[in-house]
Order: structure tokens, then C-alpha cells, then sequence
């Protein structure tokens, strides 16, 4: 058994706050933690330019609260989630813009990228971890969070960047 590790911020700038609201969700934001490289990968970056890469806690907001979320999976699931993840920061693969608007107005599912807790569900489905019936643009920071507490997530960690 492997862990997977997931962050949830409770982001505080304009722009979290924008998505709680537009999402419903106490939580802004998700990231994988890819403990391996020592890195976070997540789909992040400045207006118009957001899209899935490497990154940082140093990337965020000093004193964004956040939480991390562990789910221990089989080693072969570890494997195929975290190619997922690392091919879309290798891709710099799109943000989901539609997506987010499509939890307001739900005519609105996808440009063709994914917003982030999109991509963090879409990469459990991918690795057989979470069920296929859920599509990921349904999937807000708070649903993603709730969703792998019932798969069996613990937290692990709570800090403030």
C-alpha cells in the first residue's frame, strides 16, 4: 500500500474566495502532493494563465490555511494515479474555466481542460481508486475532499502556508 496525499486550501486572496463562492465551498483549492519529487502539482497560475504544473506551498497566499489529506491505495493504483497527475503538469495540461461557471449555470461542463479538483478526481477514476459514474467537473474542492474521506482518506497534516 502507497499513500496518495491531497491538499485542500482554504485560500484567502480574491480569486479563492471568488472560487468558494462560485463553488459553494468552503475549501478553494486542491493539489496533489508528489512526495516523490517533492513537489505539489496542481492546476495553478495568474489569470488567463492557469494550467496544471509544478509547484509549491511558496506559490500561495503566507498564512492560506490548509489541510492534508492521505488515501492509501494499492501500489499499482499509486502508480497509474500519479502518472495521471504528472502527465498533466508535464503537458501543462489546460484549466477548466467553464467548469467552475458550470457549478452556477450547469450548461457550462468543460473548455476541455480540468480545474483543479476536476484533475485530482479525474486521476483517481484513471487509477480504478474512485467510481466512473461521477463526472469530475461535478467535483468542487469541498465534494473532492468529502469524496475521499469516504473512500477511506485520513488527515495527515494541518497548516498555514
Amino acid at each position: 500500500m502507497k499513500p496518495l496525499q491531497f491538499v485542500s486550501f482554504n485560500g484567502l486572496s480574491f480569486l479563492s474566495k471568488n472560487i468558494k463562492f462560485w463553488t459553494r465551498s468552503k475549501d478553494s483549492h486542491t493539489a496533489v502532493v508528489d512526495y516523490e519529487k517533492g513537489c505539489l502539482i496542481e492546476a495553478w497560475g495568474s489569470l488567463p494563465h492557469i494550467h496544471w504544473r509544478y509547484s509549491d506551498f511558496s506559490a500561495h497566499t503566507p498564512g492560506t490555511p490548509y489541510e492534508i489529506w492521505e488515501l492509501k491505495v494499492e501500489d499499482e493504483q499509486y502508480k497509474k494515479a500519479m502518472h495521471f497527475y504528472r502527465w498533466l503538469a508535464d503537458r501543462k495540461f489546460p484549466y477548466n474555466y467553464l467548469g467552475v461557471v458550470g457549478f452556477v449555470l450547469p450548461f457550462f461542463t468543460s473548455n476541455g481542460g480540468f480545474f483543479c479538483s476536476e484533475g485530482c478526481w479525474e486521476g483517481l477514476v484513471f487509477a480504478d481508486i474512485a467510481p466512473k459514474d461521477i463526472p469530475g467537473w461535478k467535483i468542487s474542492p469541498d465534494r473532492f475532499k468529502n469524496s475521499i474521506q469516504l473512500l477511506g482518506a485520513k488527515l495527515y497534516n494541518r497548516g498555514k502556508t
